[in-house]
């Protein structure tokens, strides 16, 4: 029969329930027959909420089933149960009169939903399944019919002879009327668990990785003591190791000693979200291109997304700003080591060794807090790049739509946008990224940017970052920025294969939750060349940061 849900959770310990569950999945009754696991019952006559081990429905009955595993006594009236581990818990309440009273709350209930004369269509009962003894105590509490211990049990490979004599048993006694009301049973099934098989909406399952994401990780706690031991640091990691979050974090612990810091990164609309979290007099911020316009000398200094700055002009303009200069100074870089540089700025091999020569002690980070596992493996596919193991967890896979005209890719833009408000995701939750500027974009030929919906990531912007609107931003500029949602658009084939591969890498990491990528037919081809030829690698990975058992 049809199981809802259809496997077991790992909250449900209990061994005897899950032996119950394996039969009845291989039972068949009747066509169309249902059977919940683990029901609810938010009403009860005597108790605040309740909880039914198994109902089953047939086409003409509702049976309830209550499982109690181990040895079972009762002794002057008190119930006593012995788990698998010897220990005995004791009930006033029997498992007959605990099945009974969950069986009519649940009638009651659905009285009250579909009114009494609809509920009475359907046949009531109830059984008490003791898997791991016999019995056979007789009593004016029970029948023998109602009692599926393990002598009937035994051997059998699923349950459908005793549950037919079950719901005999309750149809001999109840005669419910032949002919059930028209759609009356789908109702049923539909009110007994409604939403149960339908997945969280995109914005909650957000909302969860968010939290997951909020704090520092075992990993970066451990680079930060290594940070406060040494006075000049190297730090490395793939897009979403917390690279940013570390170089914030590092930030404000030395302004709060009264250190003056400079925070140098890639670009402007980076520079203005660092400005925005930082928030101390003794922290200046400055982007690549306007460091030289930075006159003051600082204590320390700290770089993000420094794969863009470890060049040897924009290390002697660093050099000329802090205090003891990069041989005797105190300073923190951090940066990507896949090759993701070029986009902004140009990575230099001897400037990172100069670095290095300095005294620069390396760290690196190898959790991804920032990417579900599906945006991790995908990127990874198409970039070959290490991302690190993923450690946010699972969200929505990563969609790809092909196209062969632009006005198609705008339809396909505009059909995810109402899927997105269809899981309830907010407008500010979504950055539409591209390699080209907005005004060559395929977004401009969408409904949504015709309603004015579309807003540009600008300094100003990032300065407020998240915004409360849906954004736009090339890719080069969105750097070191995020959000939840990211429609990667815009995607031609190109002259550069290296250059679309860094594109691929930076645009697709942005995203923190759900990652929808259009690219153009022409792709296609490249596309599954990619992710052949790095799936061994993908494998490897994933087998090797499996959970053992």
């Amino acid at each position: 029969m049809r199981m809802i849900p259809s496997v077991l959770g790992e909250l449900t310990q209990s061994a005897a329930e899950r032996r119950v569950f394996g039969l009845l999945e291989r039972t068949q009754l009747s066509d169309g027959t249902c059977c919940f696991h683990s029901l609810d019952l938010s009403e009860h006559d005597y108790k605040l909420c309740a909880e039914i081990d198994f109902v089953i429905v047939t086409r003409s009955s509702v049976i309830v089933l209550e499982i109690k595993g181990g040895g079972v006594a009762s002794r002057d009236g008190i119930w006593v149960f012995t788990d698998r581990f010897g220990h005995e818990h004791r009930k006033s309440e029997g498992p007959f009169s605990q099945a009974k009273s969950g069986m009519f709350a649940l009638r009651k209930r659905l009285e009250d939903q579909f009114g009494s004369e609809a509920a009475r269509t359907m046949t009531f009962g109830y059984g008490v399944v003791f898997p791991d003894c016999d019995f056979k105590e007789p009593s004016v509490e029970w029948d023998s019919a109602m009692v599926l211990d393990s002598s009937r049990m035994r051997g059998l490979s699923e349950l459908a002879r005793p549950l037919r004599e079950l719901i005999a048993y309750w149809e001999s006694k109840q005669h419910p009327s032949a002919e059930l009301p028209l759609g009356f049973r789908d109702r049923l099934l539909r009110f007994l668990r409604p939403s149960f098989e339908r997945v969280p909406s995109l914005r909650n399952r957000a909302d969860a990785l968010d939290a997951a994401m909020d704090a520092l990780t075992d990993e970066q706690y451990g680079r930060l003591d290594i940070i406060q031991e040494n006075p000049r640091i190297l730090c490395s990691g793939g897009a979403g190791t917390g690279k940013t979050f570390l170089a914030l974090e590092v930030a404000r612990r030395h302004a709060a000693r009264g250190q003056r810091v400079l925070l140098a990164c890639s670009g402007r609309s980076l520079a203005a979200f660092l400005r925005s979290r930082v928030k101390s007099r003794q922290v200046v911020v400055a982007a690549s291109d306007n460091i030289q316009e930075v006159t003051s000398i600082f204590d320390v200094l700290i770089v993000d997304e420094g794969q863009d700055l470890i060049n040897l002009e924009t290390l002697d303009r660093l050099d000329a700003r802090l205090a003891g200069g990069l041989e005797m100074g105190s300073w923190r870089f951090f940066y990507d080591a896949n090759s993701q540089a070029g986009l902004l700025a140009r990575f230099e091999p001897d400037a990172l060794t100069l670095l290095r020569s300095c005294g620069g002690v390396s760290a690196a980070l190898s959790l991804n807090c920032r990417n579900t596992n599906e945006i991790v493996i995908q990127t990874k596919l198409l970039t070959g790049s290490d991302l690190g193991t993923p450690s946010a967890g699972a969200g929505p896979p990563v969609r790809y739509e092909f196209y062969d005209t632009r006005p198609a890719e705008a339809a396909l833009v505009d059909a995810y946008w109402k899927d997105l408000g269809a899981g309830d995701v907010r407008p500010g939750d979504v950055t539409v990224l591209s390699p080209v500027a907005l005004e060559e974009s395929c977004i401009t030929s969408t409904r949504v940017f015709k309603k004015n919906r579309v807003t540009r990531v600008t300094e100003d912007v990032a300065l407020q970052w998240p915004s409360a609107d849906l954004t736009f931003s090339t890719i080069p500029d969105f750097k070191g920025l995020e959000n939840r949602f990211i429609l990667l658009v815009d995607l031609e084939e190109p002259d550069d294969l290296e250059r679309l591969r860094k594109l691929l890498y930076v645009g697709m990491t942005r995203a923190r939750a759900g990652l929808w990528v259009a690219a153009h037919e022409g792709l296609r081809g490249y596309i599954s060349a990619m992710a052949k030829r790095n799936m061994p690698t993908v494998i490897t990975d994933v087998d090797r940061t499996a959970p053992r058992s």
